[in-house]
């Protein structure tokens, strides 16, 4: 193994398990304190909605929750919760959690672009920062993106569908999957370009239902794994030979079982190249 990463979103600290569910931190909880006992764990990525404005000051709550995480090894995307309402990120943590609109992690044998979408909108410059990524990764290294509002999912929430030029987009570049969150369950799709797009925003938040909304019956054909309840997500990359492996698992928050897996395989002489625009229900 050269790099392992944890993914998880939607950890809501300060919610209280009023509305359904349990209290976020029993969950949260849990996710970090098996991150933190993974001592091959590089760094762990949360794609967004740290907390939940129920709470009077629920960063102190998110604070607590993450101290056996170094900072350095915590990156962020911003979610709904973490910039709307009362509660919303102050300027010098949103400076500090973000780093701008968008920012690029690398570790060994990946790379992440972080993005700040947090609802149904596309960014004017989220187009641009896509292409100028895939780019400039080093050929045999994998490429993912990162943002709260997921396109494709059958959640209660409904789908981010204004990032449809933005999905196109990434279908004809050289990325190797998408990870987004804001729907409280996991769900894996084989989206435009066969791109592997991965929901896993089951970090804390009351757990959402699936097949619930009104693009169910398009999204269905593509997903290739569902879980409706709490999550989190790593990323394994092992080298043989001459191929990188990035493995992919999704597991249960709160007992640490398995309950999906997908491998990506790069040659390290693989240059970028491109993909096909299909599989997409919204191409029509």
């Amino acid at each position: 193994m050269i790099c392992k990463v944890g993914i998880y979103g939607d950890p809501h600290a300060g919610y209280d398990g009023s509305q359904g569910g349990v209290p976020s931190a029993q969950v949260a909880e849990s996710i970090v304190a098996r991150f933190s006992a993974d001592q091959r764990l590089f760094d762990v990525i949360c794609l967004g909605d740290a907390i939940h404005n129920q709470a009077e000051d629920p960063w102190i709550e998110h604070s607590r929750i993450v101290s056996g995480l170094a900072d350095e090894r915590r990156i962020y995307a911003l979610g709904n919760h973490d910039v709307g309402g009362d509660n919303g990120i102050p300027g010098w943590r949103l400076a500090t959690m973000s780093g701008g609109n968008s920012r690029v992690r690398s570790v060994p044998g990946a790379s992440f672009l972080m993005l700040d979408i947090p609802s149904n909108e596309l960014p004017l410059w989220a187009i641009a920062e896509v292409i100028d990524f895939a780019s400039s990764v080093p050929p045999g290294t994998f490429a993912f993106i990162c943002w709260h509002a997921p396109y494709y999912t059958t959640g209660m929430r409904g789908r981010a569908k204004a990032l449809f030029e933005l999905v196109q987009e990434i279908a004809v570049l050289r990325i190797d999957a998408v990870f987004s969150a804001h729907v409280h369950a996991y769900e894996r799709y084989e989206g435009a370009g066969k791109t592997p797009y991965i929901v896993t925003g089951g970090g804390g938040g009351m757990p959402h239902e699936l097949d619930a909304n009104e693009d169910t019956p398009a999204m269905l054909p593509i997903r290739r794994a569902a879980y409706a309840s709490y999550n989190y997500v790593t990323a394994t990359i092992t080298r043989t030979a001459d191929v990188l492996r990035c493995v992919i698992e999704c597991f249960d928050a709160l007992t640490g079982a398995k309950v999906d897996e997908l491998a990506l395989d790069r040659s390290q002489y693989l240059k970028p190249g491109s993909g096909t625009t299909k599989l997409d229900p919204d191409m029509e």
